[in-house]
């Protein structure tokens, strides 16, 4: 069911807790209005009446992002991070190959600070600490799709500029 594992670095992931109890659709459209004045790039979102959740790209600390953010709830950031796609036939709808990839990440210990499934039902996304890309991506590419030889290139997204 899995046919490609890739990822992209150098993002972070940046969490509002919706503890001023304001309507999801109000605090995902001023989150997201905030999001798209810094300019950053911006990877995908998640929202729910607890909070909201969103994957950019790093490039330095934007103070005002944060303060702006910080009015809607509170807020905490994780930088240093990797979006890692794993793609497959309607893979999003199957909880069986997701848990199956959580426990392979876990047999490694690489903690999942969120995951982002529904962005399209062939695709699952996961957010995972930077220094762990490479064997990540080794690792569920051998258990789910072919054998890697050690010494195989892995490219990740920033280095096909």
């Amino acid at each position: 069911p899995i046919q490609s594992v890739t990822a992209k670095n150098n993002i972070f992931l940046v969490s509002i807790r919706n503890d001023k109890n304001l309507q999801p659709n109000e605090l995902t459209d001023q989150a997201l209005r905030a999001i798209l004045q810094s300019k950053r790039g911006f990877e995908t979102f998640t929202a729910s009446k607890i909070g909201f959740s969103a994957v950019l790209e790093q490039n330095g600390h934007d103070e005002t992002l944060m303060e702006t953010l910080g009015r809607l709830g509170t807020v905490s950031m994780s930088d240093h991070r990797a979006l890692l796609c794993v793609v497959g036939n309607n893979i999003a709808r199957n909880q069986v190959v997701i848990a199956q990839i959580l426990a392979a990440l876990e047999e490694l210990d690489i903690a999942v600070d969120h995951s982002f499934s529904g962005v399209s039902q062939h695709s699952t996304l996961f957010v995972i600490p930077e220094e762990s890309t490479i064997q990540a991506v080794r690792a569920l590419h051998e258990r789910f799709i072919e054998r890697v030889d050690e010494k195989q290139e892995v490219y990740l997204t920033e280095d096909r500029k």
